[in-house]
């Protein structure tokens, strides 16, 4: 026994070796090897090289089925750079499954486990949280997502895209996140058995994380506002790429409102003399991290061989919802630069206020200033009386939408008290 166990030691000691003579008896037996490779789109593209070509010689050498498992703009990134052309491969796609469901099974799992453990007075395992205040945990967060408001769930299904990972991720942040006051939303659920999140709640959560103030570099959301250092830059550069792509989608159907990306650049171009912000802004919009537009070579870091590019669900969302809406503007003036200083410094007295009217303040004077940043731009280029949609204005539209997102806050406050 002392010597099997020794020899089987040694043999283990060398992965490789291991692992051929493991190939060799499973072929012996007349069972065809299978090795997944998973989460690949999670490591670095050298890394990603490097698995491509382990995974064809696994396949070669020993004759096992290599699987690999990575997102589909990861897949089209690797296919440019000719890192999987080199050999046959054949691909199967598999659509995400609905954010909706995915969570709602994970709820409903942890329900059923902490109901099964439930006694009077016992404590959750490695804690002194009672069962209880789990299960109303639970059960709160059934009703947030599952009753009949819906904008946390179009919120999270829009903004990731189709990325469950991410989309899991901005849940948990909610649920982990600094800003998140769950003790007291468990209060007020106990006391009303009818309370659900409210979605300014949710999305201040998703955007801060574990931080007082927004910063686009560590949140998972984007600043559509933010100006680049290229020449001519501007707030608006995003917002017009977006409404210039949303206009176009339509008339755009037969191909699946793909637009030619050089009349996506050149229009902008063409009326702002602002090239490089243009396409810095659109390599930020279609990063990985953002997608709010999307290439048809799917790739997501680079235009290169790219000829057409259409808005996505997240970008549809962003324009006609997230710019317009109150926590959205409250929180990415935080990162946004101003080219007024005294309009800068006044804003930044009220950015530790927590009262509600405070804050409606401070973003009413971030809409003021992008007002007044809009009307002189559009002047210098002479759409001062009247302009296509795509270019402008947007601020009447933002202030309008905030005006009346402000009374509904005002109205419903004493109600929810928070």
């Amino acid at each position: 026994s002392e010597k099997v166990q020794d020899r089987l030691f040694e043999l283990a000691s060398s992965p490789r070796e291991f692992m051929q003579a493991t190939f060799r008896h499973l072929r012996s037996q007349g069972i065809v090897p299978i090795v997944v490779l998973d989460n690949v789109d999670q490591l670095g593209g050298t890394i990603q090289t490097h698995i491509f070509s382990v995974s064809q010689q696994l396949a070669l050498s020993h004759g096992c089925l290599a699987i690999l498992v990575l997102r589909e703009e990861s897949y089209s990134t690797a296919q440019f750079q000719k890192h999987l052309t080199a050999h046959q491969t054949f691909q199967y796609h598999l659509s995400s499954p609905a954010f909706r469901k995915l969570v709602k099974v994970r709820i409903d799992y942890a329900t059923r486990d902490a109901s099964k453990n439930i006694e009077p007075g016992q404590t959750y395992i490695g804690g002194d949280t009672p069962y209880q205040d789990v299960l109303d945990f639970f059960h709160f967060l059934r009703r947030s997502l599952f009753d009949k408001n819906n904008s946390i769930i179009q919120f999270v299904e829009s903004v990731s895209y189709g990325n469950m990972r991410f989309a899991l991720e901005m849940f948990n942040s909610f649920i982990t996140s600094g800003a998140t006051n769950m003790p007291k939303l468990l209060s007020i659920y106990r006391d009303s058995k009818s309370y659900t999140v409210p979605f300014h709640e949710f999305a201040k959560s998703v955007m801060l994380g574990d931080y007082r103030y927004y910063k686009e570099a560590r949140s998972s959301m984007s600043n559509l506002f933010d100006v680049s250092p290229a020449r001519n830059s501007s707030h608006f550069t995003a917002l017009r790429i977006l409404k210039y792509l949303e206009s176009v989608r339509h008339s755009a159907e037969r191909t699946q409102g793909f637009v030619p990306l050089q009349d996506a650049i050149g229009v902008q171009v063409d009326a702002f003399n602002n090239e490089e912000d243009v396409v810095a802004t659109m390599l930020k919009l279609m990063s990985l991290k953002h997608q709010l537009v999307e290439l048809d070579t799917r790739r997501t870091d680079s235009l290169e061989s790219a000829y057409q590019v259409r808005i996505t669900s997240s970008g549809t969302y962003y324009l006609t919802i997230l710019a317009n809406s109150f926590t959205y503007l409250d929180l990415v003036w935080h990162d946004t630069p101003f080219s007024t200083k005294g309009v800068h410094d006044e804003v930044v007295k009220l950015i530790r206020e927590v009262d509600l009217e405070r804050r409606f303040e401070r973003v009413e004077k971030f809409i003021e200033y992008l007002a007044s940043e809009e009307d002189a731009e559009l002047a210098s280029v002479g759409f001062g009386g009247s302009c296509p949609d795509y270019f402008g204005p947007f601020i009447p539209t933002i202030r309008k939408h905030f005006d009346k997102e402000r009374q509904i806050i005002r109205r419903r406050a004493p109600k929810r008290r928070v």
